[in-house]
């Protein structure tokens, strides 16, 4: 305790011979854990909190949306091989677990600003780490589908593809999430319990002040011999809070690391999936002009049924609208890496501010509150447009609500009408369907084989 010694010295020399001491004393130990904040704090907690729900709501919009359209499922096996997930539903639904633990975060932050009456819940360290991984998990389904979708265009899967072959496509996807999040959760649940034993200790502390303070007169003055009691549990406090910040610092290195190398490998492959949508689109946008004597090279032979001659017409005629759901596709993909990327940027920002500030005595109020208001403002604010941009993937263009809403806001990116006519179609059926004897590469995140739907 010798590095303490001049603290403890200091604190002596603020005690008034006259005055109870525990008065001085009980402030400070309450100082280590509840941080001094402003009479704002609550109030801008309470308008984030509102933010979250706005956010919740839009992502339920789009499940929900999705499951009408009979488009909700998680994960789908393509050749018997690849494994590839619903990408859109399954970031909404890692979405509302992230904002749902925002929602308990904001409700926390609040809790603790009011001071020791309301003591920290015993898993808020484990929930400050593990908060940023759900929207790591939303993003690497996002990068997951796309991967699976340049793996299929570069090197192709069937149903004779080797066994090791196929044991790595659908272990390798799974093994990536274990090996980024594991140590981070290991690290925080360890934090956690070394964090929630110093919340004891110091809770000893400041019971034994508090009878003392009951029994305090000014004949009595400061008994040193009640200050040789505590000492070994301020000790072991001082141990214990090195400890867990501690654990918690490598934690958010980690954490760190994990975030900023995943922005990098989402954003080149968001980069080649978006130039392929891109030169997919040009090359539709070259077709247009052909004349109708060049339709007899068309993908659908004239033939068995009166769907594949319409098809057959519609794939020169419509190759404009293809275009402009091609450019969509890109745009929407664009917008939302760009969105993802930031809040992970933003995350690791404060993941490494966490890691590089060394644990304060007392609590820094400041730095508590920076951080609570900025990852609630950008994630909340961030994850409302990423949302947005996904709940647009399910609707249909060419609706009349659709068509009305554009009126309203034209300067939200609402899809382009996809029916075949180019017209009016349901927003709640309609659905499009590649048949697999079309010779184009998968354009999108498609299944690929017959008789199944398509998703992006």
């Amino acid at each position: 305790m010798s590095w303490a010694q001049p603290f403890i010295d200091s604190i002596l020399d603020r005690v008034d011979p006259n005055t109870n001491p525990y008065d001085t004393f009980l402030p400070l130990l309450y100082a280590v854990f509840y941080p001094a904040t402003s009479s704002h704090f609550d109030l801008q907690l309470w308008i984030l909190l509102g933010v979250f729900v706005a956010s919740a709501l839009v992502v339920i919009a789009g499940l929900v949306l999705r499951m009408m359209q009979g488009r909700f499922w998680l994960v789908h096996r393509i050749q018997n091989t690849l494994l590839m997930p619903n990408a859109s539903v399954c970031y909404g639904l890692f979405a509302l677990i992230y904002i749902a633990l925002g929602l308990l975060q904001i409700v926390n932050a609040v809790r603790i600003s009011g001071g020791p009456e309301n003591p920290y819940p015993r898993y808020y360290l484990v929930l400050q780490g593990i908060w940023p991984m759900f929207l790591w998990l939303g993003m690497y389904t996002e990068l997951w589908a796309t991967l699976c979708t340049l793996a299929y265009r570069r090197y192709g899967f069937h149903e004779t593809t080797s066994r090791w072959k196929i044991i790595l496509a659908q272990v390798l996807p799974l093994m990536v999430p274990i090996v980024a999040l594991a140590p981070q959760l290991g690290l925080f649940l360890m934090a956690n319990n070394v964090f929630n034993t110093a919340l004891n200790q110091d809770d000893t502390i400041v019971q034994d002040f508090k009878l003392w303070q009951k029994e305090w007169t000014v004949d009595k003055g400061l008994d040193l011999g009640n200050l040789q009691i505590v000492i070994p549990t301020g000790q072991q406090l001082a141990d214990s809070f090195i400890t867990f910040s501690w654990y918690s610092r490598c934690g958010f290195y980690f954490a760190t690391a994990i975030l900023i190398t995943s922005v990098i490998v989402y954003g080149v492959t968001v980069f080649f999936e978006v130039s392929h949508l891109k030169e997919q689109a040009k090359e539709f946008r070259g077709q247009a002009p052909l004349k109708d004597d060049a339709r007899i090279s068309g993908p659908l032979t004239a033939g068995s049924s009166d769907l594949e001659q319409q098809l057959d017409c519609e794939w020169f005629s419509g190759v404009g609208r293809q275009a402009q759901l091609l450019e969509f596709v890109a745009s929407n993909r664009t917008w939302t890496a760009v969105l993802i990327s930031v809040m992970l940027l933003e995350n690791a920002g404060l993941s490494l501010w966490y890691a590089l500030t060394p644990a304060t005595f007392p609590t820094d109020g400041v730095q508590f509150q920076a951080i609570i208001l900025v990852s609630c403002y950008c994630n909340g604010v961030l994850q409302a447009l990423v949302s947005l941009l996904i709940l647009f993937r399910s609707i249909d263009g060419g609706h009349h609500t659709t068509r009305q809403l554009k009126k309203v806001f034209p300067f939200l990116p609402f899809p382009p009408p996809v029916g075949l006519q180019g017209g009016t179609t349901t927003v709640f059926s309609h659905h499009v369907d590649f048949n697999a004897n079309i010779p184009q590469t998968p354009m999108i995140q498609v299944d690929l084989r017959p008789d199944e739907k398509t998703d992006w």
